[in-house]
């Protein structure tokens, strides 16, 4: 929808109404805000808007903006896989992505969306907001990026494939930016969740349809995943293999005895 080098030739409408969209149910986008003060960004069809306000990015969930272009995927269900090694940028995603669209069947030369998740040691992310008046251009998109820096936190990056352009966007606790450098420890792919717990297989059990996983993350504690035997298969999960325990934490619930 729209197009950077519109932008770059200083056409900085907001032809993208974000209501307009609200309806979808799996929708993965990001852009600039009309007139170029500020971000928009979309997680599985969960609008946000990052601003500049003083010091601080200042974000809202709301879809009444306008982007004056959005690159987007409609994306139901991910398909992920641990990268270990982690690459240590974003550079180095470039053939773990060729790789994995191969090995779906996906056409290489169409755009490959991804998400990525993980705990960053350094990533630096923009903003724009541009507030100089002046026509624009690809120096002055350059000047209206304000960057911060983080250190330590757990971030989810999305994009398209790097190899067709460096287009992401960020999640980082409450912020919500587009980002232009990433470097993390533990880098799962096409995984939105916030907790990676590495241990061993104590257990695969296996019933009709579902397999129940136990795994020993240690300090005693086990961890049994409920999973579909075709997961179990893929992934050739079996007794005393090294695993990881992905736990989607979007929502806290409280218990008491």
């Amino acid at each position: 929808m729209g197009a950077q080098r519109d932008v770059l030739a200083n056409d900085l409408r907001g032809h993208v109404a974000l209501d307009m969209l609200s309806a979808a149910t799996h929708l993965y986008a990001l852009g600039p805000l009309e007139g170029l003060r500020g971000e928009v960004s979309i997680f599985d069809s969960v609008p946000s808007i990052a601003r500049i306000l003083g010091d601080t990015i200042a974000t809202e969930r709301t879809w009444k903006a306008r982007a004056c272009f959005l690159v987007w995927a409609d994306v139901s269900d991910w398909t992920w896989r641990l990268l270990d090694p982690a690459p240590p940028d974003l550079d180095a995603l470039e053939g773990p992505l060729a790789v994995l669209a191969r090995e779906a069947g996906h056409d290489t030369e169409e755009p490959l969306p991804f998400v990525i998740t993980g705990t960053s040691v350094e990533m630096t992310l923009h903003v724009l907001d541009k507030r100089d008046g002046l026509p624009h251009d690809a120096e002055r998109h350059e000047q209206a990026k304000v960057r911060r820096t983080l250190r330590g936190e757990a971030v989810e990056p999305s994009g398209g494939d790097p190899a067709r352009g460096r287009g992401a966007a960020c999640r980082a606790g409450p912020k919500l930016a587009s980002v232009s450098h990433h470097h993390d420890k533990e880098t799962t792919m096409r995984l939105s969740a916030r907790n990676i717990i590495k241990g061993k297989i104590l257990e695969v059990k296996r019933g009709a349809t579902t397999a129940h996983v136990r795994i020993d993350v240690g300090g005693g504690t086990v961890i049994t995943s409920s999973i579909t035997n075709e997961a179990v298969d893929e992934l050739g999960l079996k007794s005393g293999d090294a695993a990881y325990a992905v736990i989607k934490a979007s929502d806290v619930m409280v218990a008491k005895d």
